[in-house]
């Protein structure tokens, strides 16, 4: 499989997303027996949401990343806001060195969490448990109020 017009995947977006203000779109196309990765650039002013985990980054380096795509707001989805192995991204370090930073940060744990799929789910195209049970989630009134 060959990529056309690679700026959006050398940026590091490969499904799609928003870099410098460009949204990249990813699909296959086939044409003539033979599949290729088409991506299409779109320039936008609209808001983005990007997501990233904290995984082990040191500090500096997970607010490089957060720099490097001009992220104005972390909101922090995690149902225990805590890491023992990596303090750096406990709640309160973490809300201290982004205000630091220049950088917002907001705790919303309804937004995230563990869901458990409902047994009479409507959301059976997700063959992951957990993904199906946050899509049920987000056919809830209490999701809707958030």
């Amino acid at each position: 499989m060959k990529a056309r017009s690679g700026s959006c995947k050398q940026a590091g977006i490969f499904k799609g997303g928003l870099y410098g203000g460009v949204i990249c779109f990813y699909f296959l196309a086939g044409v003539g027996g033979k599949r290729e990765l088409v991506v299409r650039k779109v320039k936008t002013k609209m808001p983005a949401v990007l997501t990233i985990g904290h995984s082990t980054h040191a500090w500096k380096d997970f607010l490089d990343l957060l720099w490097a795509h001009r992220v104005k707001r972390v909101i922090d989805v995690r149902s225990i806001p805590r890491s023992r192995h990596n303090p750096q991204f406990n709640r309160e370090i973490l809300s201290a060195k982004l205000r630091a930073a220049r950088i917002g940060y907001v705790h919303l744990p309804k937004l995230g969490g563990l869901r458990h799929a409902r047994r009479d789910s409507s959301n059976l195209g997700w063959g992951n448990a957990s993904f199906r049970g946050f899509a049920d989630y987000m056919q809830t009134s209490d999701f809707d109020r958030l």
